[in-house]
């Protein structure tokens, strides 16, 4: 059960506003913060709102797994790959000034 990690490449419903897109990722990279921290209630709690926000983003799907079930054969370090090659708006824009 892999992520796709194609290097820019939305996860999820790409047809949702760019802005959406953008939060879900930013609230992705803290529910992974919060998975590495232990605090798999809160955690669950992001995975919970990424999916009533965009229900095909599968790597929220795939951690909300991996935090009820911690024997899951789920790979976080793939899920944490989606988001390093998924630039932030503020990384784009940084990349854009010469």
């Amino acid at each position: 059960m892999g992520a796709d990690t194609n290097p820019g490449v939305y996860p999820g419903n790409t047809s949702l506003p760019k802005e959406v897109r953008e939060k879900i990722l930013s609230t992705f990279r803290h529910a992974l913060n919060l998975f590495h921290e232990r605090k798999i209630d809160d955690c669950v709690i992001g995975c919970d709102f990424i999916l009533k926000m965009d229900p095909r983003f599968s790597p929220a799907r795939q951690l909300l797994d991996k935090a009820r079930n911690p024997a899951a054969d789920i790979d976080v370090g793939e899920l944490e790959l989606l988001v390093a090659t998924t630039p932030t708006p503020q990384q784009k824009v940084n990349a854009a000034e010469p």
